[in-house]
């Protein structure tokens, strides 16, 4: 592990390809990979795309890259702009909040940057599948993966994330996912959730269905001083340094959770 930590930061380091993936790096606009067809299961993660994007090399992403020109409003010149967004909307709604003239915004969907020689050297050499036309928000995902030894997620939970636009790769791993709609939630929308998980690990299924519902039942939670404590206690430093953590099912805040369902 350390070995692959030190190769994060040595970009003039050769890999040892020895018994590894082969795998080739062009600076272009999209990454060109040769690469072995090992079976791993961070290989099948984007396969439960649901945006309809199509033609963009390198696009595993819940969302959009957008790219043009827009006249910024302060010099009166031309600048090029760039957003991520969900829809070309947004994305102008984003470049004008930077201090562009709306009409002069003239934007299109661009292919997302490729993976750095640094990320793909760093994944070669540790002899993790790189996956072809990837992107660098992809690859710092599965680098992640790799070094937290995350599983795929749930797909209806990417499902729920993208419906919050939640902007993320969908080479993100399960732990990941969770800590990352978790910084997206406001303080009771938080209680819902864990409602919502606490739900889906007794029964295994996601009920976003019930979210009204468990809104008004997370504000119960949040006036218990004996599940305040124990939620405090255990899920300041995030979601999953809790849930999943030990014996959670014993925690105090889980029992109680469990018992409003």
């Amino acid at each position: 592990m350390f070995e692959f930590l030190r190769s994060l930061f040595k970009k003039d380091q050769k890999p040892d390809t020895g018994n590894q993936p082969s795998v080739t790096f062009k600076m272009t606009t999209s990454a060109s990979f040769s690469v072995s067809e090992s079976e791993n299961e961070y290989a099948t993660a984007a396969a439960v795309k649901n945006s309809p994007k199509t033609g963009h090399p390198n696009d595993n992403l819940n969302y959009l890259h957008f790219e043009g020109t827009g006249v910024f409003k302060q010099t009166g010149r031309s600048r090029k702009v760039k957003a991520d967004a969900f829809d070309e909307a947004e994305a102008k709604k984003e470049i004008v909040m930077d201090g562009f003239d709306y009409d002069s915004i003239d934007i299109h969907v661009a292919d997302p940057k490729p993976p750095t020689e640094g990320q793909v050297e760093a994944m070669s050499k540790h002899n993790d599948y790189i996956p072809p036309h990837i992107s660098s928000v992809d690859a710092s995902y599965l680098i992640d993966r790799y070094m937290n030894d995350d599983p795929e997620p749930d797909p209806r939970l990417l499902e729920y994330a993208t419906s919050r636009k939640i902007k993320l790769s969908y080479y993100i791993g399960r732990h990941a996912l969770h800590d990352k709609i978790w910084k997206n939630l406001t303080p009771p929308e938080k209680f819902a959730f864990f409602l919502c998980c606490v739900s889906a690990d007794d029964t295994g299924d996601w009920r976003f269905d019930r979210w009204d519902e468990f809104l008004e039942k997370g504000k119960q939670l949040e006036e218990d001083p004996k599940f305040m404590k124990s939620f405090k206690e255990h899920y300041s430093m995030g979601f999953f340094n809790g849930f999943g953590q030990g014996r959670y099912h014993q925690r105090s805040c889980y029992i109680i959770a469990k018992s409003l369902l």
